[in-house]
């Protein structure tokens, strides 16, 4: 729905099927039990339009029949000149009005989706994304997607197998089974640095021996290019992508 001003406020009860593109609309899942809209965020501005994006999570779709992998939508809003009809098919993504994130088999991705601010201070904002079976302890982690501006968007499809130091980077989690990831947010400059830092939680952790106590990681991302390179050149890899093990991340930004 779009916010009001107070001189024109909503009704109460508002009903969602009155929503006919000018006040709001509807954006329906692609395949059955796809779990769409399971996870709902804003994304901040991903494609430098000046205009703020939406990203949704859908954690049970199986993209190229991989079980369970997950789907993640980000579509790009538009201002009030150029508004969607009152109905939004993701099946319609074409990569002009947003694209589509396919996880890894089993992987979850979208359980939890968000927009990250702008990580890599390239005046785009990022989006993150879990998958709490990454890495084969199953430790968990997360996936952080850079945005792009409007003269090199993403194309209709991402591949997360794809990311690599350019177009984002993967956060591997500390210990087995700790589930790091099944929630995920940007939050804003943390430590005041001019960039936009993440956190990431792992409900199942076990500090200091206490059973699912849980933990939540605040990762700040200063000097992020360089990390991401002192990690590539020492192949420092999991599943073949690009990642960051929490660990040596938190140290390495300490």
């Amino acid at each position: 729905m779009f916010g009001r001003f107070a001189t024109n406020s909503f009704i109460s009860p508002m009903e969602i099927s009155t929503l006919n593109g000018t006040n709001g609309f509807v954006i329906n899942g692609i395949v059955a039990n796809d779990n769409s809209g399971r996870a709902a965020n804003r994304a901040g501005d991903v494609n430098g339009d000046g205009v703020d994006d939406i990203i949704i999570g859908a954690h049970w779709a199986e993209p190229g029949e991989r079980n369970e992998a997950g789907q993640i939508y980000v579509i790009y809003s538009r201002p009030a000149t150029n508004l969607f009809a009152s109905t939004l098919e993701l099946s319609s993504l074409n990569g002009v009005d947003g694209f589509v994130i396919n996880g890894l088999t089993s992987g979850w991705a979208g359980f939890s989706v968000s927009g990250a601010g702008d990580v890599n201070s390239d005046g785009n904002d990022d989006v993150v994304t879990a998958d709490s079976t990454l890495s084969m302890n199953k430790a968990g982690g997360g996936y952080v997607i850079f945005g792009r501006s409007a003269n090199n968007l993403i194309t209709v499809v991402f591949e997360l197998a794809s990311l690599n130091e350019t177009n984002g980077f993967v956060i591997v989690s500390i210990d087995a089974n700790d589930k790091s990831g099944l929630s995920t947010s940007g939050v804003g400059d943390v430590n005041n640095d001019g960039t936009d830092d993440v956190i990431i939680g792992a409900p199942l952790a076990n500090p200091g021996g206490r059973d699912n106590a849980g933990q939540s990681y605040v990762i700040y991302m200063v000097d992020l290019q360089l990390i991401l390179s002192q990690l590539y050149r020492n192949s420092i890899l999991s599943l073949g992508l690009m990642a960051l093990p929490l660990k040596e991340l938190l140290l390495m930004a300490a």
